[in-house]
Parts: C-alpha cells; structure tokens; sequence
C-alpha cells in the first residue's frame, strides 16, 4: 500500500511540474474556473491526494524504487547459427535527448529486459 501511495506522490508532484504547477497547487486546483490566475489544465485532471496526505511528504527525502524483472528463458534450441560484434560509433548519440537506451545482442535465445527509474525531485 506504501508503494501505490509513494507512486501516487510522485506522479502528482510530475504532472505539477510538467504543467507549472507548485506541488501546492496541483493538489488544490479545481476543475471550476477560477478568477485567479492558473496555467491551463488541459487533461481536467483532478487532484489525486488530499493535502493531508501530501504533507507527510513534503520535503522529504524518501526514495522508493521497486522494479521487478523476471523473464524466462526456456526449452529454447539453436542450430548451425553465428553471431556477429556489434558496435556503437562515435557521435551514435549526437542530438539525442531525453533518456536514451541502447540494448545491444549479439547471442541467440537471449533475453533482453529492461527498465528505465526516474527520481525526480521538486524544488
């Protein structure tokens, strides 16, 4: 229950800082227009905590992550098969943004997972 709470934070606290919010606001904004000034909520989004709630977080330093991988590989078979290198070159990333992933294989009957945590934090 902890963990869909702290998610709950964290996705709250997201959306805020995507859309101009303070944390603050983002838990009391309405969906009624108001006279003052607010940044457009275009999603109508509610506030998914009560401030209550929030206030055990707020400046807090708690990090959760949890994430589960547990692929299988089995009962797989390769026959008469060859692999090759694989490289990244120079300038691979040039221009890239955001979070970039590379996932490179070069075997047979592999199993690739992957997972990307992001911590953000809002000052």
């Amino acid at each position: 229950m902890r963990n869909k709470r702290n998610a709950g934070i964290a996705v709250a606290a997201l959306w805020a800082a995507l859309q101009g919010y303070t944390l603050a606001d983002a838990t009391t904004a309405s969906a009624e227009p108001s006279s003052e000034s607010q940044p457009a909520n275009p999603l109508n989004a509610q506030p998914m905590l009560d401030d209550q709630t929030l206030d055990v977080q707020r400046g807090g330093t708690a990090v959760v992550n949890d994430m589960k991988l547990d692929g299988v590989v089995s009962d797989n078979q390769a026959y008469n098969l060859s692999t090759g290198g694989n490289s990244i070159s120079g300038g691979a990333f040039a221009g890239s943004s955001g979070l970039p992933t590379v996932i490179q294989n070069s075997g047979n009957n592999v199993l690739i997972q992957n997972a990307t945590i992001v911590n953000v934090q809002v000052q």
